[in-house]
């Protein structure tokens, strides 16, 4: 009866030690998985735990994916609505994020207490209703190429008594691609420009008719700063006659570019003058952009500014293709002016 006795003692005390070793070893992590997050917004992932003073660190390891080729470790954090962890928003992109939460304990033992690494759970991410929305004004063509070209006349000059009168003219071309993020930042567009002028130039009391020109490359960025505003800046880098150029530009857009907005720009170009403008956009119907403008310039290369008035037509034929007519007059003086025409192609894809 006595060994009896204590056969079953020992026989508990093992149990008792087992059971505080399965509780060492236990997670004592709760957690609600998320199964579906909007694009590029961060997330607060919440976990509850029984026993915080044996809680350990827990740690949130986010995979690599198809944007970013490394591993993130979020350590969860206490705060007095409970445990939180914050997914940043840029590792919220389509179409899918995976993750899973470890928790390393006093002794420096780490174990998973959701998922593993080998069976990580897969997030899927969706388009949020305002991207999708921006999108469908798009019609889904995120990719855009597009080829531009203008005729710009001011008249003839004569800037001395003695000398002729001269031309004041240029042309400028443009082929570009534009790619539409949809996010903080907008658009992303590369451009090359090929311009060419012939002016009248003082020299000490007489003139004489110069042909400045450049060809560059022009990269441009607009930022979304928030529903009705967006900032579209641009830098300019090139070559002409007298060696490397330089130039760049800003414009404040108000509204929504798509159907009505007010534009407001000032942009410069090292050897060729400076140009600000107003413009008014707004479509007549849904398929016929059109817009308003009114542009005070230095182009091409003159000290005296000319003021230029504008209007652009254009037309959708299709989801895809889209063309606009710009015409306008632009004059440097009262007596003098002449008209400017230029089109303009835009394919999306």
């Amino acid at each position: 009866m006595k060994y009896l006795v204590m056969l079953g003692l020992i026989t508990l005390a093992h149990a008792a030690a087992t059971h505080a070793q399965d509780g060492a070893a236990t997670p004592l992590i709760d957690h609600v998985p998320v199964n579906e997050l909007p694009a590029e917004a961060a997330v607060e992932l919440r976990f509850q735990t029984a026993a915080p003073d044996r809680m350990g660190v827990v740690t949130v390891h986010v995979l690599p994916d198809a944007h970013h080729a490394q591993s993130l470790a979020i350590p969860v954090r206490r705060t007095a609505q409970g445990y939180f962890a914050t997914l940043p928003a840029e590792r919220v992109r389509e179409p899918a994020l995976r993750y899973y939460v470890t928790q390393t304990l006093d002794g420096g033992a780490e174990q998973a207490v959701f998922a593993s690494a080998d069976a990580p759970h897969r997030v899927r991410v969706v388009m949020s209703p305002e991207r999708a929305a921006e999108l469908a004004k798009l019609r889904s063509k995120r990719s855009a190429i597009a080829l531009q070209a203008e005729a710009v006349s001011f008249g003839a000059h004569k800037l001395t008594p003695e000398s002729p009168e001269l031309a004041d003219r240029y042309y400028w071309l443009e082929a570009g691609y534009s790619y539409a993020v949809l996010s903080v930042v907008e658009e992303v567009a590369l451009h090359l420009i090929r311009v060419r002028a012939e002016v009248g130039e003082r020299v000490g009391t007489s003139a004489q008719l110069t042909q400045p020109g450049i060809d560059a490359g022009r990269a441009t960025i607009t930022w979304r700063l928030a529903a009705p505003l967006r900032v579209r800046s641009s830098l300019l880098l090139g070559a002409s006659q007298r060696g490397f150029e330089y130039g760049g530009g800003m414009d404040v857009v108000l509204g929504d570019p798509r159907h009505v907005s007010l534009e407001l720009g000032a942009h410069v170009v090292r050897t060729l003058g400076e140009t600000a403008h107003l413009r008014l956009g707004f479509h007549a119907l849904p398929q016929l952009p059109m817009g308003a403008a009114i542009e005070v310039t230095s182009f091409p290369s003159s000290h005296e500014p000319g003021v230029r008035l504008l209007y652009d037509v254009g037309y959708r034929f299709a989801e895809t293709l889209e063309i606009a007519l710009r015409a306008g007059y632009q004059g440097r003086s009262s007596i003098t002016g002449g008209p400017s025409l230029g089109l303009a192609v835009r394919y999306g894809f």
